[in-house]
């Protein structure tokens, strides 16, 4: 399943129990990115079962 990212202007929020606080600038360099990798890391280890087959 590929997923498709674009960084919008929001005010922060919780995402699966995480927190983004950073600058417009981090996030395009990359630090939005390891948050999601992060993120879908802890979910394939927390809910395996969720995995496709």
């Amino acid at each position: 399943m590929d997923a498709i990212y674009e960084i919008a202007e929001r005010p922060a929020q919780r995402v699966t129990g995480r927190l983004w606080h950073g600058t417009f600038i981090e996030a395009a360099d990359g630090a939005i990115h390891r948050l999601i990798a992060e993120t879908q890391e802890h979910r394939r280890r927390t809910h395996p079962r969720d995995l496709p087959l």
